[in-house]
């Protein structure tokens, strides 16, 4: 067994918040938005992405997964494919880093939520009790 710390997207937040938006999967795996825009009202410069889904949420948790190399690369080759090539494969190792740096930095079961600043993600966090 290979556990990896991961962020995983949250549809449904145990403390929701009112602007708290998810489309992605529950469970799946995802990285922090690579495109922020300058709108300030879509929230993207807050958003995580989900790998599979390729869909945005506002609430993820750090979780452990049984993964290998192979299920990353898959991950992030869909990650690629999906942004037309907008994103060239050490950009996608890139945002995978950074989320598995994230994901190292708090404890299991952590819920966060990010805001993008021009050069670095402000990171909240929110332990939920487990039952």
């Amino acid at each position: 067994m290979n556990m990896l710390k991961v962020l995983t997207a949250v549809a449904q937040p145990v403390n929701p918040e009112p602007t708290d938006f998810s489309f992605a999967v529950d469970g799946e795996l995802v990285v922090l938005n690579p495109m922020v825009c300058d709108s300030g009202s879509c929230g993207c410069e807050r958003a995580a992405i989900g790998l599979g889904s390729r869909r945005a949420t506002t609430t993820v948790m750090v979780s452990e997964r049984d993964m290998t190399v192979d299920d990353i690369a898959r991950g992030l080759a869909s990650l690629k494919s999906s942004w037309g090539g907008m994103f060239d494969e050490g950009d996608c190792d890139a945002f995978w880093a950074e989320a598995i740096n994230v994901a190292g930095s708090f404890p299991t079961g952590t819920v966060l939520r990010f805001l993008a600043e021009p050069d670095h993600w402000v990171i909240r966090a929110e332990t939920v009790p487990t039952p």
